[in-house]
C-alpha cells in the first residue's frame, strides 16, 4: 500500500514527462543499452555507405547504367526471401546475442569482399555484397525489436528513434564523404577496407547491448514464435501497421531508384564525375542532421501519423525537384532537403510500427517490413534503369519523387487511427507507470503488463483484502477510496494513483493489512504470477520493489 507518509524512493530511473523532448534525450543519454545500440547502428550504417559508393562506382565502370542495375539487385533480391524468413529467429533467440552475432558474420563478409575486389573476382565480389546485404536487412528488425526492449517509455523509444535516424543521417554524410576521399586517392577496395574497420567499431559497442535478464516464464506452454507466412498473416489483420508498411515500402522503391537515378544523374546530368556521387549521397546525409532537430519534436508527441505522412511528401516533391532545377547546386540542396525528411519520416513511421505491433511478433513483422522493402529497393533499382532508358533523367526524377507523395496522401485518411492504436493503450501506460516499480521495466514487459490487467468495481464497505489472507493479486487503485488498518486501527488512505498488494507476494507471506473501500471506485488487478515475473526479472524494478516494501514496513504500513 502506498500511505501518504511513504518517504521518496532513491534510485529510481526518471522518466521523460509527455511532450517534454529534451528530458526523453537527456534520459536516452543515461541508457547504457540504447546509447550503445545508437553507436552500434550508426557504425555499420556509416560501413554501408562507405563501401556502398566503391560498389556503385565499380559497378558503373564495367557497365554503366545496367551494371549499376546489377550491383543494386545483387545486394537486395537476396534479401526478399530470406529477410523474413531470417528475421523470425529474432523472435526465437536472445535480441542481444543475434546483434553481435550478425554484426561478427558482416565484418568476416566484407574483409572478404575486399579480398575479392583486390583478385578481380567479380562475381564473388557481387555475390559477398548480395550476403552482406542480406545480412543487413536482419540487423534493421533486431534494431527495430531491441529498441522496445531497452527504452522504458514512449517517450524514450522515440528519443531512440531519433537517435537510430540521427546516427544514419551522420553516417550518411560521414560514409560517401569518407568513400569520396578515398577513391581520389585510391581504388574502390579501400572503400571496403574503410567498411570493414566501422564494422569492428559497431561490434564493439553491440558488447555492450545487453537485455534485461527476465524472470523465468509464468507458464509451461509458451507460443511458439510466428513462421514467416504466420509473421504476413498478422500483419494483415494489423491495419494501422499495414498501411505504415504500404507508404514505407513505396518510399524504398524509388529510394532504390536513386541508386540509379543519382549516379546517372551526378555523371551525365550535373557533370560532378565519380567523386559527386559520393558528395551529392553526402548530402543527403547534411539534411539529415538537419531533420534530426526537427524530429526532436516529436518527442513526447502522441500523434504521429501526420508527421509521418508530411514527411513522405517532403520526402518525394523534393525528389522531383532535382528533375526541374538541373544544377549540382540545386540538386544538393534538394537533397539535403529530402534527407531532412526522411529522418522525420523513418523515427515517425517506425515509432508507429514499434507502438502499434505486439511484441511477441515484432521482430518478425519488421522482418516482413525488410523483405518488402528489399524487394522495393531491388525493383527500383531495376526500375532507375529503366526509367533513364524510357523518360530520360530529368522525367526519371519528377516521376519518382511523385509517386510516394501520392501513396501517403491517399492513405492519410485512414492513417489517423494509428496513432490511437498503441498496444499499450494510453490509460494503462499512464496506470503503470505511476507504479515506482514500474517505471524502470521496458516497453516490452509493461505491454506484457498491460495485457494481464483486468478491473473490478469495489463498493463502500467492502474489504478487498483481509489480515492474514494469502496474497494473490496485485491493485492499482483507478478511483474511489480506501483506508489500511492494522490490528484494527486504521494506518492510512489511499486514493487514485496508489497501489497495495506488492507486501504478500514479495515475501510469500500472508497480507500485513486489511484494505477496505469507503467509496465506491475500481481498481486494476494483476495476478501474482504476472507481478512477480515482471518486478523480479528486472533488477531495477526488483530494487525499487525493495525500497518499497522496506519503507512500507519501516513505517508500519501493511498490505
Amino acid at each position: 500500500m502506498q500511505a501518504p507518509s511513504l518517504p521518496r524512493l532513491p534510485r529510481l530511473p526518471r522518466l521523460p514527462r509527455s511532450g517534454h523532448a529534451l528530458a526523453g534525450l537527456r534520459d536516452l543519454a543515461g541508457n547504457r543499452g540504447l546509447r550503445s545500440l545508437q553507436v552500434a547502428s550508426a557504425a555499420w550504417a556509416a560501413a554501408e555507405y562507405t563501401y556502398l559508393v566503391g560498389l556503385l562506382v565499380f559497378a558503373y565502370s564495367v557497365g554503366g547504367p545496367f551494371g549499376l542495375a546489377i550491383a543494386g539487385a545483387a545486394r537486395n533480391v537476396p534479401s526478399i526471401v530470406g529477410a523474413p524468413i531470417a528475421s523470425t529467429i529474432g523472435d526465437r533467440w536472445p535480441r542481444d546475442a543475434l546483434l553481435r552475432a550478425v554484426l561478427a558474420l558482416r565484418f568476416a563478409v566484407v574483409v572478404a569482399a575486399a579480398a575479392a575486389l583486390a583478385g578481380g573476382f567479380v562475381i564473388v565480389l557481387f555475390l559477398l555484397a548480395a550476403l552482406d546485404s542480406l545480412l543487413a536487412t536482419l540487423l534493421r528488425p533486431i534494431r527495430g525489436s531491441l529498441l522496445p526492449s531497452l527504452a522504458r517509455s514512449p517517450e524514450e523509444l522515440v528519443a531512440g528513434n531519433v537517435a537510430t535516424s540521427t546516427g544514419e543521417s551522420l553516417a550518411n554524410l560521414v560514409g560517401p564523404a569518407l568513400a569520396a576521399g578515398l577513391l581520389l586517392v585510391g581504388g574502390a577496395g579501400t572503400t571496403f577496407v574503410a567498411g570493414a574497420c566501422l564494422l569492428g567499431v559497431a561490434f564493439a559497442a553491440a558488447l555492450r547491448v545487453r537485455l534485461p535478464v527476465a524472470a523465468p516464464a509464468t507458464s509451461d506452454r509458451r507460443p511458439s514464435p510466428p513462421d514467416a507466412p504466420a509473421a504476413l498473416g498478422a500483419l494483415g489483420r494489423l491495419r494501422e501497421p499495414r498501411l505504415v508498411v504500404i507508404v514505407f515500402t513505396t518510399q524504398r522503391f524509388v529510394r532504390g531508384a536513386l541508386t540509379v537515378l543519382l549516379v546517372t544523374a551526378a555523371i551525365e546530368l550535373f557533370g560532378v564525375g565519380d567523386s559527386g556521387v559520393g558528395m551529392l549521397t553526402a548530402a543527403i546525409g547534411l539534411g539529415g542532421l538537419g531533420g534530426a532537430a526537427v524530429s526532436i519534436a516529436l518527442v513526447g508527441r502522441g500523434r504521429l501519423s501526420t508527421a509521418f505522412v508530411v514527411a513522405v511528401v517532403a520526402w518525394g516533391v523534393t525528389i522531383a525537384l532535382t528533375g526541374v532545377l538541373t544544377s549540382a547546386l540545386a540538386a544538393a540542396a534538394l537533397l539535403a532537403a529530402s534527407g531532412a525528411a526522411k529522418v522525420t519520416l523513418d523515427v515517425a513511421g517506425f515509432s508507429l510500427l514499434q507502438r502499434t505491433i505486439p511484441n511477441d511478433v515484432r521482430s518478425s513483422v519488421l522482418g516482413v517490413l525488410e523483405g518488402l522493402v528489399t524487394a522495393a529497393l531491388a525493383l527500383g533499382a531495376l526500375a532507375g534503369s529503366m526509367m533513364v532508358a524510357l523518360l530520360g533523367i530529368e522525367l526519371a526524377l519528377v516521376a519518382g519523387g511523385l509517386l510516394p507523395a501520392v501513396a501517403a496522401l491517399a492513405v492519410w485518411p485512414f492513417l489517423a487511427r494509428a496513432d490511437d492504436a498503441a498496444v499499450v493503450p494510453a490509460r494503462q501506460l499512464a496506470l503503470l507507470r505511476g507504479v515506482p516499480m514500474f517505471r524502470p521495466l521496458p516497453l516490452t514487459v509493461i505491454e506484457e503488463l498491460a495485457g494481464s490487467i483486468t478491473t473490478r468495481p469495489a463498493v463502500a464497505g467492502e474489504v478487498v483484502v483481509g489480515q492474514g489472507d494469502r496474497g494473490d493479486r496485485f491493485y492499482i487503485v483507478e478511483s474511489g477510496a480506501f483506508e489500511t488498518a492494522i490490528d484494527g486501527v486504521t494506518v492510512g488512505r489511499l486514493g487514485p494513483g496508489d497501489f497495495f498488494g506488492e507486501i504478500a507476494l514479495l515475501r510469500d507471506s500472508p497480507r500485513t493489512a486489511t484494505v477496505r473501500a469507503v467509496a465506491d471506485g475500481q481498481l486494476a488487478e494483476i495476478r501474482r504470477a504476472e507481478f512477480l515475473a515482471a518486478v523480479t526479472g528486472h533488477r531495477d524494478s526488483s530494487s525499487a520493489a525493495e525500497e518499497i516494501v522496506r519503507a512500507r514496513l519501516s513505517r508500519a504500513g501493511g498490505d
